[in-house]
């Protein structure tokens, strides 16, 4: 029997989320950029979008506690200063009229016994809501961490591109110089003069982009971050680790059966409807309270020989009130089949996001697969091409090949190298996704 829990407990720790993340050799964008990780660290508090949220959480946590205070003690009273004129038609006894101006005030402090579980209904109501607020709050706080770490990766990306497409203009200005004193000499064709202008020219398109590119993904990160003077450094790209098919299997499986935000909300507004239909069905039944009244009024003492005065009263009393709705010309039913209907709307969305949730795992693993497969095609591209190129520069030297081979060929390998580097970081990014979801697992 011990033997038997020992595995158990030891397949449960396989299987748990952690060790699949530990399993995973790919690691997320921001365990490799410094910069990014204060980023995300940052965010609660940076960010606009869960600033808002949380505000929408504080919004829900004070209606509960105002639904708590329901069940307490209240307090209430008025007060008024009147005139009262009092006068007698046919009346067979002495009397004069008079005009009396007085205070008139009222105290009472009542507590619920039994409402028929309307309390109870109404914060079980609320906690639904903070509930539901909070997981969308979590939810979109990791579309936002994604969001960012993919407009890091490509501003690093246009930043790298930016120095290599720098860096090839000047080595080909270097080359064009001695190119050009040998075409003074007769030794070589005009026509490549040409052709290296050309190149020139097109890298120099090529850094234009890159640098707009950086800009533009620079800027995303600052409203995503919501740090409006954000400045980033270039940093050194790392090697990336492609995942294996078994790895991705692994996490792929774990993510399709977490607990995603998106659905934890709806679950819990679903809970929310069912306890606001609870709540409905119980404004009908009569309700019992425990009351205390205090009043000060004036009225007429009777005096002798038929007179009248007026003097102050004050009198106070408690009790036991039972009160209750007879008829609300079907206002309850009908609140209570709009209930009906927002549950079924919402069981509906629920089975629809489970659905589009393990439509959207299968998306991401399918693009993490093709972008390794990218990345493993364009490694062998780029090294097939870097031979081509010293194959193809010996025999421009011989004059045998015209330059214009050679400087498309390096212009396409510069292109391979980033399309290398763009599918390895998108299938870090696509695994960081997937990593994340898997995040969400937890025991119910």
């Amino acid at each position: 029997m011990l033997r038997k829990f020992i595995y158990l407990f030891i397949l449960a720790a396989a299987l748990s989320p952690q060790s699949i993340l530990a399993q995973t050799s790919v690691s997320t964008p921001e365990e490799y950029f410094p910069d990014l990780k204060t980023i995300l660290i940052n965010l609660p508090a940076t960010s606009p979008d869960l600033r808002a949220e949380g505000s929408n959480v504080e919004e829900r946590e004070a209606n509960l506690d105002s639904a708590k205070s329901y069940g307490g003690p209240k307090v209430t009273g008025f007060a008024r200063l009147q005139a009262q004129y009092e006068t007698r038609i046919n009346s067979e006894v002495s009397y004069e009229e008079n005009l009396t101006i007085g205070p008139y005030a009222n105290i009472t402090a009542s507590v619920p016994i039994f409402h028929w579980g309307e309390i109870k209904a109404r914060i079980d109501t609320e906690k639904s809501r903070v509930e539901s607020a909070k997981e969308r709050t979590l939810q979109r706080a990791a579309e936002i961490r994604q969001d960012i770490r993919r407009s890091y990766i490509e501003y690093q990306l246009a930043l790298k591109a930016a120095d290599i497409a720098r860096d090839d203009i000047a080595n080909a200005e270097k080359e064009r110089a001695g190119m050009l004193e040998l075409a003074d000499k007769g030794m070589l064709p005009k026509e490549d003069l040409a052709e290296i202008d050309i190149y020139i020219q097109s890298r120099r398109e090529d850094l234009a982009y890159a640098q707009s590119q950086s800009e533009y993904f620079l800027g995303e990160l600052g409203k995503s971050s919501g740090v409006r003077s954000l400045e980033i450094a270039e940093a050194p790209l790392p090697q990336i680790r492609i995942p294996t098919e078994e790895q991705l299997l692994d996490l792929r499986n774990a993510a399709a059966c977490a607990n995603l935000p998106s659905i934890e909300a709806l679950e819990a507004e679903l809970a929310a409807e069912k306890a606001s239909c609870r709540e409905i069905s119980s404004r009908n039944k009569p309700k019992i309270d425990a009351l205390i009244s205090g009043n000060l009024d004036y009225i007429d003492e009777y005096r002798s020989e038929s007179t009248y005065e007026n003097v102050p009263r004050t009198y106070a009393w408690g009790g036991i009130q039972a009160s209750w709705t007879m008829y609300d010309s079907g206002t309850n039913d009908a609140d209570k089949r709009s209930s009906l209907a927002r549950q079924r709307r919402i069981n509906t969305r629920i089975e629809q996001a489970k659905q589009a949730q393990i439509h959207d795992v299968d998306n991401i693993v399918n693009d993490a697969r093709l972008n390794a497969s990218r990345a493993e095609t364009r490694r062998k591209r780029a090294e097939l091409m870097k031979m081509s190129v010293e194959m193809i520069e010996s025999h421009v030297t011989a004059h045998d090949v015209s330059a214009n081979e050679l400087f498309q060929r390096k212009l396409d390998l510069r292109r391979t190298e980033m399309d290398l580097l763009r599918a390895e970081f998108s299938c870090m990014l696509d695994v960081a996704q997937l990593r994340e979801i898997v995040g969400f697992c937890k025991n119910k």
